[in-house]
């Protein structure tokens, strides 16, 4: 068990860049009960919602 453990987290460090967020207390449940109601994970709506806002960023400049 520790191998594949091992492995998933090296694995994970060479194809994903890892973000830590800090909220209020108490968004965390309203960002979750979002992602629920779009049918998300809570990692698929953030990255969803922030390359959103990225595009429409860009179509604003």
């Amino acid at each position: 068990m520790h191998q594949r453990r091992e492995c998933v987290r090296d694995y994970n460090s060479r194809n994903y860049d890892r973000l830590s967020l800090i909220i209020p207390k108490g968004q965390w449940l309203l960002i979750d009960r979002a992602a629920i109601n779009a049918g998300e994970s809570l990692n698929a709506y953030l990255i969803r919602s922030l390359l959103d806002k990225l595009l429409w960023i860009r179509g604003q400049s």
